[in-house]
This record gives structure tokens, sequence and C-alpha cells, in this order.
């Protein structure tokens, strides 16, 4: 997968259901934004407009007017690599790893 994410410009995510959002983090951790749409569950922890293009209906047009405008938006590739960081394995292990400290 590195190797495609390394070439790609742009994760187009077309799930009904999304539980996690790993493609989004995955790509984001690789600068690269992410075309979704917006009732995907995992959005309310991921969003971020500067890293994600929604798309508000599931239709033909809608798609290809979504990818021509996150196609031709400029994106803060250093941004979004940034903003997806604290969604690491690392991070996350460090943040329930204090949950579990402060219950227990």
């Amino acid at each position: 997968l590195v190797s495609y994410y390394r070439r790609a410009s742009l994760n187009i995510l077309l799930s009904f259901e999304e539980g996690f959002g790993l493609p989004v983090i995955e790509s984001g951790m690789f600068g690269i934004p992410t075309l979704c749409y917006d009732s995907i569950d995992a959005l309310l922890d991921l969003y971020d407009p500067n890293c994600i293009e929604l798309l508000h209906e599931r239709s033909d047009i809608s798609l290809l007017c979504g990818i021509k405008k996150a196609l031709n938006k400029t994106w803060n590739n250093e941004y979004i690599k940034k903003y997806y960081k604290k969604f690491s394995l690392e991070n996350m292990a460090l943040m329930y790893k204090g949950l579990y400290s402060s219950i227990l």
C-alpha cells in the first residue's frame, strides 16, 4: 500500500459505512486528502476541512463534481500528515493507556 499512497493525489472513499475510518487515516499519514460521503460514522472523529472533501449526495454527478473539486484544490500535504499523526498507533496506545490508568 505504501507505494500506492506515495503516488496518489487523492483517496476516494465510497463506502456506505466506515466505522473506524482506517483508509482516511492511512492516506492522511501520507499527506493524501480524502474525498468521501458525509454520512460515514468515522467523520465525527476524523473530519477537518483541510484534509477531507465531502460529498453530500450519492450520485454520479455529485461524485464527478467532488473529484474535480478535490483534484483542483490546493492541499497542504504537510498539514494533513500532521493532523493525522494524532491517530497513529503509538498515540492511540498512549491515549488508551492514560484512559485505563485513570479508571484503575
